[in-house]
């Protein structure tokens, strides 16, 4: 019967990927969050996703609010 890594290491293939540099220690929370905003490339002062999009449909609303306002005052103007 053969292990799993005799049998990777005959086929020439790694038996697990190294977690080499996944657990890091940092001296204070501050290098931590340094550290991941390198990674990651954004700090928690951005907005969101989410939020970017929320805004912008926010102000279509209210564009398209203002154009049917103007629209409806043209056709009250019409009848008179």
């Amino acid at each position: 019967q053969i292990a799993h890594a005799e049998a990777a290491l005959g086929a020439g293939r790694k038996y697990e990927n190294p977690s080499e540099g996944q657990n890091q220690m940092y001296d204070n929370f501050e290098d931590l969050v340094k550290e991941n905003e390198r990674q990651y490339g954004h700090s928690s002062n951005q907005e969101s996703r989410g939020a970017r999009i929320d805004r912008e449909l926010e102000k279509e609303d209210k564009e398209t609010v203002e154009r049917m306002n103007e629209q409806q005052a043209q056709k009250e103007e019409r009848k008179q």
